[in-house]
């Protein structure tokens, strides 16, 4: 009898007519996660994250950053200060749409621990709204998203480096600067800035324009219409040129079609090109699109940063600068220490000429105001001078 009855009380059970008291259920992050539980309160949670919490919130995304799994890169408040936005009343002047974009180019899909990028550069990702992200391990002190610094946990002295913070839905990794990505050409940045008109008009004019389009893994450097302005050189100036009477070089200067180049490229010294190497750490050498010249960047915080061309091969060393070794090869026409800005300028940079960046103090400050526009075949960079003079290019 005992056993019928307990029967029926386990059938009672299981068909729900006797309520079971269960314990609550817990459920626990991932190993080596904070107790904050997702990315959206994590950012909530930040100070310096705040005015990107803020735009996600802005744009709709709260939500989904608190569910979905994700990787974050957090522009950091610094970074929205430098560009000018410093409470979330300016960010609130931006259209939702145009918040969307912003936040989505900065997150991709799925966990992307620290441990698991690869230890190679330019590996590719792409962001939830379809563009794509190149990101970059330089060594244990530098890690880059097209080109943009992430910026590693605090730590005593002598703690290894870590970089990012795992959360229950995805990782999220404070960067310094915005990230700038389009799935247009360069062709098409370059006609959707107005202040480039008259490096395009010069790029038409002299039969670069069609090549923007089409080539790949460019980097373009672009002087904005205020230096050629400073130089008097106008839309009528350049109407005028007769491009028969200049060397290719007065265009072929900007752009370099070796590879894509991004800042930190430039701040890390990578010397990957096929031009005599020299004893300076501080220089990266390029190739320009015309065959017989060189475009160095020159890398050295306490003297002169800039821009200049140069032709390898020549049997008479150049000084670079104030403390560097000297180099074998020879100057040519076109020089960004000869550009010399005007202060008054906004297009003006401070230190690192190639740039175009406002000022700043050490490499691990840049304003990241004109730096990397990521396109889908290359990459373009304002520059605060012009290589070339047209004087200097006539035949």
């Amino acid at each position: 009898m005992r056993t019928t009855v307990l029967y029926l009380v386990l059938i009672a059970a299981c068909s729900g007519l006797i309520r079971c008291s269960k314990p609550d259920m817990t459920v626990f992050p991932p190993p080596g996660t904070t107790e904050v539980n997702n990315i959206s309160d994590y950012l909530n949670n930040q100070l310096s994250l705040s005015l990107f919490a803020e735009a996600a919130q802005l744009a709709g995304l709260s939500e989904d950053l608190a569910t979905a799994e994700y990787t974050v890169f957090a522009v950091n408040d610094e970074a929205f200060h430098r560009i000018g936005i410093t409470t979330a009343a300016d960010l609130q002047r931006w259209p939702t749409d145009s918040l969307e974009t912003f936040v989505q180019q900065h997150m991709i899909q799925g966990r992307l621990l620290y441990g698991d990028i690869p230890r190679s550069l330019d590996t590719e990702y792409s962001t939830v709204n379809g563009e794509t992200l190149l990101i970059s391990y330089h060594s244990e002190e530098l890690t880059t998203v097209n080109g943009v610094r992430m910026i590693e946990n605090p730590r005593a002295s002598n703690d290894p480096r870590t970089f990012g913070t795992p959360l229950q839905n995805g990782m999220v990794y404070p960067i310094q600067t915005p990230i700038k990505t389009t799935t247009g050409t360069v062709q098409d940045f370059l006609a959707s800035r107005p202040e480039l008109s008259l490096f395009v008009a010069g790029l038409k004019k002299f039969g670069q324009w069609d090549r923007l389009a089409t080539e790949q893994q460019i980097t373009v450097l672009a002087p904005p219409d205020s230096v050629f302005l400073r130089y008097g050189i106008d839309a009528d100036r350049i109407v005028d040129m007769d491009a028969q009477a200049f060397q290719s070089l007065l265009m072929d200067a900007y752009i370099v079609n070796f590879n894509r180049i991004f800042t930190n490229d430039v701040q890390t010294q990578i010397n990957e090109i096929d031009y005599p190497n020299t004893s300076s750490a501080n220089m990266l050498f390029l190739r320009t699109s015309d065959p017989e010249t060189g475009l160095a960047v020159v890398n050295e915080y306490q003297s002169y940063t800039g821009t200049f061309l140069f032709k390898p091969g020549i049997n008479e060393p150049m000084v670079i600068g104030p403390g560097q070794p000297p180099f074998w090869a020879t100057r040519i026409i076109g020089s960004n220490r000869l550009s010399v800005p005007n202060p008054s300028d906004v297009n003006t940079g401070y230190v690192i000429a190639y740039l175009g960046e406002a000022r700043y103090t050490s490499a691990s400050e840049l304003t990241g105001r004109y730096m990397n526009f990521n396109c889908a075949n290359g990459v373009v960079h304002y520059i605060d001078g012009l290589l070339v003079m047209p004087e200097e290019a006539i035949k």
